[in-house]
């Protein structure tokens, strides 16, 4: 069974989410499992993703990626459902 859990909140640089952090690392059953960082709306700086690494590579022996988004880019949706492109 595959599986994705999605966590916000806290302050993952003073470690206020760590106990989660392993429980979902944990539940992964893999030894070494991919944590994705997927930042804000409004982008997140580059400080935040290495406290993300901190936890979950540092930590919890994770690989840690990023989804990146380009801001100069500008999508438009029209008589659709916007809430399917996620």
């Amino acid at each position: 069974m595959k599986a994705m859990v999605v966590i916000g909140g806290g302050e993952i640089s003073q470690f206020s989410t760590l106990a989660i952090d392993t429980h979902i690392v944990q539940l992964t059953g893999k030894r070494t499992p991919i944590a994705l960082f997927i930042p804000t709306a409004s982008g997140d700086s580059e400080d935040y993703f290495n406290a993300f690494k901190s936890t979950y590579v540092d930590r919890l022996g994770c690989e840690a990626k990023a989804l990146r988004f380009d801001y100069r880019t500008t999508e438009y949706s029209r008589n659709g459902r916007s809430d399917l492109i996620i």
